[in-house]
């Protein structure tokens, strides 16, 4: 179904199926229902639910837009992605695993998942939410005390993991990408990025650029990328891995295993030749 709602406090229940609801003006209060909802805010302090109601099976996800006005969002079942707009939003995820998207930002957010609170676009607010995505501008990203996704998007970024196993994608734009504890994985995208593992065994990637890509601690596997690449493994039994480009590999104090590419590459404390995985 298609529902769209006009001026005035407005209470629009979706039910079963997927929905697309829009609403205008107005504090408006949407209730998306089961299955695969699309819910877009509109210029009040609006109440939008994807799936209410305890005992609720749905697991299809639902995507909320909050628009302009002080906005509670709620994705409750299911994976959800949540985005505030503009204006101080409260945006919960609840049951399932969700994000919270900065992506249609018009300026750069700070945003943690350790304080639950971005700003930015407004002063935002999270419950029970497990990943982020950030803006098309310079932003800063923290995780929290879960496993998290976190994307940098477009944008010079800086991002740290704190203190699960999580996943962190720069994007485009020069970026700075810190693990820190447990084990994750490290993908620097487009541009000149400087990406560190952290603790833990990580797997740390850099991609177009001329990437400096660090294990740091653990037992971590670092690949360059299509650049000129600066490898560094850190301080335990590293495998560095050029790719492309004219690399340079870094083994450190222990037992090292890289590999160059196919290009001219140097190396220092590792041991060569090692075939590529």
């Amino acid at each position: 179904d298609t529902i769209n709602s006009f001026g005035g406090d407005d209470r629009v229940c979706g039910d079963a199926g997927n929905d697309t609801i829009s609403t205008s003006s107005g504090d408006d209060v949407v209730l998306g229902g089961a299955d695969s909802d699309t819910i877009l805010g509109g210029s009040g302090n609006d109440t939008l639910v994807g799936n209410p109601g305890a005992g609720s099976v749905d697991d299809a996800g639902d995507h909320i837009v909050g628009g302009s006005g002080n906005d509670l969002i709620d994705g409750w079942v299911g994976d959800d992605l949540l985005e505030g707009g503009t204006g101080n939003d409260s945006l919960r995820g609840e049951a399932g695993n969700d994000t919270v998207s900065y992506a249609n930002a018009a300026a750069a957010v700070t945003a943690s998942l350790l304080s639950d609170t971005a700003t930015g676009e407004g002063n935002d607010t999270f419950t029970l939410v497990e990943n982020l995505d950030g803006s098309g501008f310079n932003d800063l990203m923290a995780g929290g005390g879960e496993p998290n996704v976190l994307r940098g998007l477009d944008g010079n970024d800086v991002i740290r993991g704190r203190g699960q196993d999580d996943s962190i994608y720069g994007g485009n734009g020069n970026d700075r990408l810190n693990g820190e504890d447990r084990h994750d994985y490290l993908k620097g995208g487009n541009g000149v990025d400087i990406l560190t593992g952290g603790l833990g065994n990580d797997r740390v990637s850099g991609d177009a650029g001329e990437d400096r890509v660090s294990g740091n601690e653990g037992v971590d596997i670092v690949r360059g990328g299509t650049s000129d690449d600066l490898l560094d493994g850190g301080s335990q039994n590293d495998q560095l891995f050029g790719e492309n480009g004219n690399d340079h590999l870094i083994g450190g104090p222990n037992t090292d295993s890289c590999n160059g590419g196919n290009h001219a590459d140097t190396s220092s404390g590792c041991e060569v030749n090692i075939s590529i995985p």
